[in-house]
This record gives structure tokens, C-alpha cells and sequence, in this order.
């Protein structure tokens, strides 16, 4: 299936410019995408466009007409919307490269450079992407409008617009939120995977570890699956909030329902014996399986509801949250804490989920085990004469 893929150029060179396009614009240089470039020279005019026409991709010299105005264009995309850059510039020691701002000098070779980057952007997909997500905004908010609060006329206008306002745009909100969380919205955004994931997708479905979180967090409030990091009661680390969002939620009078907050210490895995009777011995199966159930939340020593794996993943380091290394600390307090991510749905109801049933097993005494192994064993020759001398006095 081929892709348009439209390319805002930004050079005060009149002939540099129409040997990009040109270069750019050439059929099959990336495959079946359809690639059209827009080219202007001068920064009022790209920001002009830029406010007017969705592109994919932005490509500018640093020095236009004298002057450094790439590196204002760049703070000014910044302040709109988000939009891959190429510095394409023959003053490269003049721009730091990001992780999303990419640098090609002029010179020889240049271009195949440049084609090279775009190719890459592509593959990476974020532009359609954000193309294909505004478009299903806008999809899902006219299905709704027109063929669910349009259907009811004059009672959804009285209990909607009458008695609040701000109740028509609530529901329309959670449509969409409801939509993103349905369990087949991924295939409705996201290109198939690619062949070295295939077989793995088909077979179990999994996740990766910076799926579990919400990085960076929204809320300003604690919630359930906050990942903190700071000092509680003397003792530093990391911490995982254990306590109902509901509780938290601040009122109208900025104060939250709960007076204390239970939170979690997680340890760092590589305190763990497994982990370092893995990294010892790791070509041990039994060694590699015991880390691996203990990344599994099903622990070898008969205490697998007590812990729960927090995924590694940028600043978070891979840990294991203990259900018995609990602490209850006030709002106020817990709020000092840095706020480092918050576990997603459904991590974070899992989380409390596996807290609640720890704490609420019951246990029970032991069943005699060999009595039992014992009973299961066929019966002996002289049993079963006895039992049939018994049973043929029975029927006498």
C-alpha cells in the first residue's frame, strides 16, 4: 500500500532547493511512497504553512537570508506541534542534533544522506501516525454527535446542555478513551510487525516493559501504581502506591479523602538470590528458570504472591515490589516524592488486585500428604483376598 508523504523544504538557495525536490520527488527513491515536497525561502512564509498544512517532515538550513532563523523556526514547530526536523546545513557545529532534529551536512554524498534519514522517518511512521489519530478523533466524535446524541433530540438537550454544559464533552472524552483502551485499537493505528516479530505476536501476545507505565505521569495527585523515589521516614528508594485513586483525588476543598497512603518499597532485582545465582551460573537451567518465575510473579519458594516484577525501563530500574515492606505515610508527605511514572491499566488494578489478595489469604493446616500418596497405592495381593473373603460373607 503507498503512502503520500509530504516534506516541507525551507532554503533561501533557489538552486540547492529544486535539486533537493527534485532528488527527493524521484519515483521509487523510497519505494512506492508518494513524496511531495513543498519548497519555500524564507521563515515567515514556512510558518505560515506550518499553521495551515499538515506535513510529515521538515527539512531546513540553518542560515537563512544572513541570519540563524532555522534555530528559531525549530523553537517555533516546537511551540505548535510535534513534526520530525532535518538540518540539512552546511554549518553543522552550529546545531546540536536531538533525538528528533537529525543533521546532514552539505557536501559530497549529501543528498543519498538525506534520502537515507527520510527513509528512516518513514519507517519510524510517527507522522502518518498523528495523521491517522486525528483523524479518528474526528471520525469518532461525528459517529457519536450525529448518530447517538442527535438520535435523542429533546431529552438528551435537556439533561445534557440545560443542566451542564461540560456533561456533553465529559462523555465524548470517555467515547474516546473507551475506544484507545479497546483491546484491537493497536491494529486499527499500528502497521503490521514486522517478520522478526510475527511468529512471537501469533504465539503470546506480550508487551514490552515501558508499556506498563504512563511516562511521563498526568496526574498531579497521587494515584494507584505511582512509582515515587525519595526519603519516607529516613529510609530512601523507590516506592509503589498501594492505596485507591478514589481516596486520593483531591476535593473541592484541595484536600484528599485519605488521611494516610500505603505504598510499597521495590527492590531492586539485582539484590534478589536469584538474580545472583543467575548471574553466576546462567547457562544453569534451574538457576534461569528461577529468575525467570520471579520476573513472573510466581516465585520458587512458596512466597509468589508476596512480590510483584516492576519492569525496568529509562529511569526505573528493573524491580521487584515486596507486599510485606509496607509503609503508611500522609498525603503531604508522599507528595514531596518524585513522581517517576504511574503504572497503566491494567498493571495498576493487577497491582492491587495481587495486594489485596495477599493480605486477605487465609491459611489452613497442611494436609497429610503421604497418608494421602499412601491411599492412592493399588491394594495388596492379601488386601484383596481379604476383601473378598469379607465381601462373599456379605452375600451368604
Amino acid at each position: 500500500m503507498s503512502i503520500s508523504f509530504h516534506i516541507l523544504h525551507v532554503e533561501d538557495e533557489p538552486q540547492l532547493a529544486e535539486q533537493v525536490a527534485m532528488y527527493l520527488q524521484t519515483p521509487g527513491l523510497f519505494r512506492d511512497a508518494e513524496v511531495k515536497v513543498t519548497g519555500l525561502n524564507n521563515i515567515d512564509a514556512a510558518k505560515a504553512a506550518l499553521e495551515a498544512t499538515f506535513f510529515d517532515l521538515i527539512i531546513l538550513d540553518l542560515r537563512l537570508a544572513g541570519e540563524d532563523d532555522g534555530a528559531t523556526f525549530l523553537k517555533f514547530i516546537k511551540s505548535k506541534r510535534f513534526v520530525p526536523v532535518i538540518f540539512y546545513t552546511g554549518l553543522t557545529g552550529k546545531i546540536n542534533e536531538e533525538t528528533l532534529v537529525r543533521v546532514v551536512p552539505k557536501e559530497a554524498g549529501g543528498l543519498e544522506k538525506l534520502s537515507t534519514i527520510v527513509q528512516e522517518i518513514m519507517l519510524e511512521g510517527m507522522p502518518q501516525f498523528q495523521d491517522t489519530l486525528r483523524k479518528f478523533v474526528e471520525e469518532t466524535v461525528k459517529n457519536y454527535m450525529w448518530d447517538f446524541v442527535n438520535q435523542y433530540g429533546e431529552q438528551m438537550k435537556t439533561e445534557l446542555f440545560q443542566q451542564d454544559a461540560r456533561v456533553l464533552k465529559k462523555l465524548v472524552l470517555r467515547r474516546l478513551a473507551a475506544e484507545l483502551r479497546e483491546p484491537n485499537a493497536a491494529e486499527r493505528f499500528l502497521p503490521q510487525p514486522t517478520v522478526a516479530f510475527t511468529a512471537l505476536a501469533d504465539v503470546d501476545p506480550v508487551v514490552q516493559p515501558i508499556e506498563f507505565y504512563i511516562i511521563p505521569p498526568i496526574f498531579t495527585y497521587l494515584a494507584a501504581g505511582d512509582v515515587l523515589t525519595g526519603e519516607i521516614s529516613g529510609e530512601d528508594g523507590t516506592w509503589v502506591v498501594l492505596h485507591p485513586t478514589c481516596d486520593m483525588v483531591p476535593r473541592a476543598n484541595g484536600r484528599c479523602k485519605a488521611e494516610y497512603v500505603t505504598v510499597a518499597k521495590a527492590r531492586p532485582l539485582t539484590s534478589f538470590p536469584e538474580y545472583k545465582d543467575w548471574e553466576s551460573s546462567k547457562t544453569i537451567k534451574g538457576k534461569v528458570k528461577a529468575l525467570q518465575q520471579l520476573i513472573c510473579n510466581n516465585k520458587q519458594d512458596g512466597q509468589a504472591e508476596r512480590y510483584w516484577f516492576l519492569p525496568g525501563t529509562l529511569d526505573i530500574p528493573h524491580s521487584i515490589i515486596d507486599f510485606q515492606w509496607i509503609k503508611t505515610e500522609s498525603p503531604d508527605v508522599l507528595m514531596t516524592l518524585k513522581k517517576i511514572a504511574s503504572l497503566d491499566s491494567p498493571f495498576a488494578e493487577n497491582l492491587l488486585a495481587s495486594y489485596s489478595r495477599y493480605k486477605g489469604r487465609i491459611g489452613h493446616p497442611r494436609i497429610n500428604v503421604d497418608y494421602v500418596m499412601a491411599s492412592l497405592q493399588p491394594a495388596t495381593a492379601e488386601t484383596q483376598v481379604a476383601a473378598g473373603t469379607e465381601t462373599n460373607k456379605g452375600t451368604e
